[in-house]
């Protein structure tokens, strides 16, 4: 079996490309590929990222190019509104489609959908007001600390148990600063963690850890083979307990230390 591969966020920090070539290859594993957002004035994205502009994103694919990197424009805007679909805006957003050619938070969430769409009318404007629907879901991890546990993530070390899949994974983050992106890549290339495992993690979990200072011990979900059930798990949390058992043992925060 080769090595994995990975997609890696772009934080619009262009430093953080030249650090990405000099870890390009770790441990057998391989950065394949960066993705990034375009301009806002042609169409929304999936996160609030300062405005950037074609110039930028031509910097970028010709730098990647240059270094044996592919690069993915992300167009993950779940709401555009009308606009969207004019004959003239489908038209510009092909033909930088084209332009670039020549040169990847709570199980189940009720707020999903309508968060995403906020999040892609506030990314045009490259501003990021008051976020009502996330600040619902550190409240409900903190009140149940097993949502950290039934969050969607693969920590390093079970990367393997999806060889059978697929050998190529995208990490999130293009939000996140320089530091956190590269440990988050290096930890993943290596296949290890030792320490917090929220560290690596992004969205509601990263809000969690910084507001409470949440711990969850990644060698320990190892020892109680953590991943041995949850990979068959049915997803019947009303039935099972298995997530509130471990969690009482893994998690930890400040004032319960």
């Amino acid at each position: 079996m080769p090595g994995f591969r990975f997609s890696v966020p772009y934080n619009n920090d262009f430093s953080l490309l030249e650090r990405i070539v000099e870890m390009k290859e770790i441990n057998r594993n391989r950065i394949e590929e960066v993705y990034f957002f375009g301009p806002q004035e042609y169409f929304g994205s999936g996160r609030v990222v300062q405005r950037v502009t074609i110039e930028d994103i031509v910097k970028v694919i010709k730098f990647c190019k240059e270094n044996g990197l592919k690069t993915n424009l992300l167009l993950n805007s779940t709401c555009e509104g009308i606009e969207w679909y004019s004959p003239l805006n489908v038209s510009r957003v092909l033909k930088l489609v084209k332009v670039l050619h020549l040169d990847n938070g709570l199980f189940k969430c009720p707020y999903r959908i309508f968060h995403f769409n906020l999040i892609s009318h506030w990314s045009k404007e490259g501003i990021l007001p008051k976020d009502y629907f996330f600040f619902n879901c550190p409240e409900i991890t903190r009140r149940d600390p097993s949502q950290i546990l039934k969050s969607c993530w693969i920590n390093p070390e079970n990367l393997k148990r999806y060889k059978e899949i697929t050998n190529y994974f995208k990490i999130t983050g293009r939000t996140r600063n320089t530091k956190w992106i590269l440990n988050t890549v290096k930890a993943y290339m290596e296949e290890e963690l030792k320490g917090n495992l929220l560290d690596i993690m992004d969205s509601n979990l990263d809000f969690v850890k910084n507001k409470y200072d949440a711990y969850v011990d990644n060698k320990e979900l190892e020892r109680l083979n953590f991943f041995d059930k949850v990979l068959s798990c049915n997803k019947n949390c009303f039935r099972c307990k298995f997530c509130e058992e471990i969690a009482g043992k893994v998690v930890k925060f400040k004032d319960k230390r």
